[in-house]
C-alpha cells in the first residue's frame, strides 16, 4: 500500500513489536517515509522488543502518562506525545451531584430503550479491562432504575480469539 499509494507518512495503530509487525521498519526505511508509532507499554521497564522498535520511529503515540514517561525515561529522542486513548480529564469532568440528580429525573421521564455498544478486540482482557466495563454497566443499571428492563449492553468482539475472555 505505502508504495502503491505513494504514502508519504505511516502511522501505526496497533502493538508494533508483535511479529507481524517486524516487517515495518526496514520497509520505511526503503521508502525513506517517516514513522509514527502508537506505543502500548504494560511494564516497567520497557521491553527490550519496544526499545528495539522505538529507536527507529520518528514520532511517538503514548495513549497514557505511565506510557509517556516509560518511553521517555528509556532514553527516547525523538518527538513524543500524550494522546488519551479515551478522555481528557484535565477538560471533562464528572458532574456535580445536582446535574446528575436532574439527568437522573430527566431519565426517568423518558425511559427510552438504551443499546451500549463496546466495540474491541478480545484478546489479553486484562488491557481491554472488560471487568471495568461490566461493573460501570452494572452502577448505570443500579441508579438508573429503568435501564435494568430497556437497556442492553452489545460487546462486539470474537469469543474465540486466543486468549479470549469467554463472554
Amino acid at each position: 500500500y505505502c508504495r502503491t499509494y505513494d504514502i508519504e507518512c505511516l502511522i501505526t495503530g496497533w502493538d508494533i513489536w508483535l511479529d507481524a509487525a517486524q516487517y515495518i521498519i526496514p520497509m520505511v526505511k526503503r521508502l525513506n517515509i517517516p514513522l509514527i508509532a502508537h506505543i502500548t507499554v504494560n511494564s516497567s521497564p520497557l521491553s527490550p522488543l519496544i526499545m528495539r522498535f522505538i529507536e527507529h520511529c520518528d514520532y511517538i503515540i503514548c495513549p497514557s502518562r505511565f506510557v509517556y514517561n516509560e518511553i521517555t525515561s528509556a532514553g527516547f529522542v525523538g518527538d513524543i506525545y500524550h494522546i488519551p486513548h479515551f478522555v481528557d480529564t484535565s477538560i471533562f469532568k464528572p458532574l456535580p451531584q445536582d446535574e446528575i440528580d436532574e439527568m437522573k429525573k430527566r431519565l426517568k421521564v423518558e425511559e427510552k430503550e438504551f443499546i451500549g455498544v463496546n466495540c474491541m478486540r478480545n484478546r489479553t482482557p486484562f488491557q481491554k479491562n472488560f471487568a471495568a466495563l461490566f461493573h460501570a454497566w452494572k452502577i448505570l443499571l443500579t441508579n438508573i432504575p429503568f435501564f435494568s428492563k430497556s437497556a442492553i449492553l452489545l460487546c462486539l468482539t470474537d469469543p474465540e480469539e486466543q486468549g479470549s475472555l469467554r463472554l
